[in-house]
């Protein structure tokens, strides 16, 4: 199991690996920061430790805005538990996996287990398969998308598109959903029928240049919305 530990408690950090757990450590607090490492693929887990730290509980939705699927774990002060109720419903609401009072060491391990173990039933979080005879990766823990090989350059709006879509193969995503995650990322106000038919004509068009036969990934399903091949 590795883990990216985001704080400045560095005798926690011994703690877990002392209990065989690999620990990355990332003291600068910086969204962008954070996003760089925890999107690097090495990491199964994500912990934000919110003891001493100048973090705010939502800076988990600016993590999810950016696209970051990575399970997130917080670290809650075990001697605020006053607010411990709303803080914890408000760090859930936002695409927090699990807020815990801490530094209970068991527990934080079995937590970061159990998170991970949940993550990762819905869906592998790796996946490959042929289409015609390109061969193509998608990875959506740190959502990368390769084709023979290749990085697909994406947008901040596709690759969060493609990857929703990815999540969710096989199945029908209906306009109006697809329309809703655009909006949660606070970047296209628009966020019209007609912009999203141009994120997916973009994306396709980027698939063809390196394999002709992906630009199909994405099926248009008429009056309904959009599939990812399964």
């Amino acid at each position: 199991m590795q883990v990216l530990y985001i704080g400045t408690d560095i005798a926690l950090a011994r703690s877990l690996m002392d209990r065989d757990m690999g620990v990355g450590v990332c003291e600068d607090s910086r969204p962008e920061r954070i996003e760089e490492r925890a999107k690097s693929g090495a990491y199964d887990a994500a912990l934000i430790d919110f003891r001493g730290s100048a973090l705010d509980l939502l800076i988990i939705k600016t993590l999810r805005e950016q696209g970051l699927l990575l399970p997130i774990i917080g670290i809650f002060p075990r001697n605020d538990m006053t607010t411990w109720p709303e803080s914890r419903s408000v760090f859930l609401e936002n695409g927090g996996d699990d807020l815990i009072s801490g530094p209970a060491i068991r527990e934080l391990i079995a937590t970061v287990h159990a998170v991970v173990r949940r993550t990762k039933g819905f869906s592998s979080s790796v996946f490959e398969f042929l289409v015609g005879s390109a061969l193509v990766r998608v990875n959506l823990l740190d959502q990368s998308l390769y084709v023979n090989g290749r990085l697909v350059q994406f947008t901040r709006h596709e690759r969060v598109l493609f990857m929703h879509l990815a999540l969710n193969k096989g199945k029908i995503v209906s306009m109006d959903e697809l329309r809703r995650v655009l909006c949660r990322m606070n970047t296209d106000a628009r966020t019209s029928e007609e912009s999203l038919k141009v994120h997916i004509s973009r994306m396709r068009t980027k698939l063809a240049r390196i394999a002709p036969e992906t630009k199909y990934l994405i099926i248009t399903e008429r009056a309904a919305g959009y599939r990812f091949r399964s």
